[in-house]
């Protein structure tokens, strides 16, 4: 996950780093695909970062079984925002993807004008 991070990180740069474009689809068809990118990597930082609370909510236990009830009831909390979260952001990613899919339609559809 970590190696992904970082290789769509490197995606997303060259992506800013591209000259902008005369025509506003293109550039509007750039700005969704960058802004969905984006997403995609806010989704994959919290998986991270919820694997890694889990890794330490697991080593907690083994350290302590005692811990065992106080450490499953934080998690369970956790899980429950972390599934929030991200379901929030595939709904958003998918609201990107349909304007992308509109924007792309009337690019193509100039063309065959």
């Amino acid at each position: 996950l970590n190696g992904s991070i970082d290789e769509l990180r490197r995606h997303i740069a060259d992506l800013e780093q591209m000259p902008p474009v005369s025509d506003p689809n293109i550039q509007e068809l750039h700005g969704l695909d960058l802004a969905g990118w984006k997403l995609h990597l806010q989704q994959w930082m919290l998986q991270r970062e919820h694997l890694l609370f889990t890794e330490n909510r697991i080593q907690r236990v083994r350290a302590d079984a005692r811990e065992k009830p106080r450490v499953a009831s934080e998690w369970n909390d956790r899980q429950q925002e972390f599934l929030k979260t991200l379901e929030e952001l595939s709904m958003h990613r998918q609201k990107l993807e349909r304007k992308r899919v509109e924007v792309e339609s009337q690019v193509v559809g100039k063309y065959f004008q």
